[in-house]
């Protein structure tokens, strides 16, 4: 596939991550979330991917997996309940990346699952939870002991 057909097959699908394929060409993702994502990205690039196994929740396009790959990660495990099939179907074979991911609630997670990581990803995932610190327990059960957990939220002020 060329990236000219690529654009194309991106066209039938819904992103919410924008990601760059090419130089020229990126995922049509929701441009407001941008500040957001990149302050995320900030705060990973500035970890140690090197070698270590991470696990995404709530990774969607993979924005962060990717990123976690690109980083040197050893394994990266996406899990979302909404999955995007744009990335399963067309970034992930475009990229050539090892990302794995898997369509899952948060809830339904054990360490016998994929078994525990070096880091774990959790970004704009809480506020969506009706059970919020029953979320957290759960990725407590997954994280190593002196691994990194990673979190991002929203608040909303009224």
């Amino acid at each position: 596939m060329d990236e000219n057909e690529l654009a194309q097959r991106l066209s039938h699908y819904s992103f919410y991550h924008i990601i760059s394929l090419t130089p020229t060409l990126k995922t049509p993702g929701i441009e407001r979330y941008l500040p957001g994502q990149e302050k995320v990205l900030r705060a990973l690039r500035k970890l140690d991917f090197k070698g270590k196994r991470v696990l995404d929740v709530g990774c969607r396009d993979g924005l962060y997996s990717f990123e976690a790959e690109r980083g040197g990660a050893q394994e990266v495990v996406g899990i979302d309940n909404d999955l995007s099939r744009g990335a399963v179907d067309l970034i992930i074979p475009w990229l050539g990346s090892k990302v794995r991911m898997v369509e899952m609630n948060l809830l339904a997670l054990t360490p016998a699952t994929f078994g525990t990581f070096d880091i774990v990803i959790f970004a704009g995932v809480l506020y969506h939870l009706r059970f919020p610190f029953q979320g957290l327990d759960v990725l407590g059960d997954v994280v190593k002991p002196g691994g990194l957990f990673v979190l991002q939220t929203a608040v909303f002020v009224d």
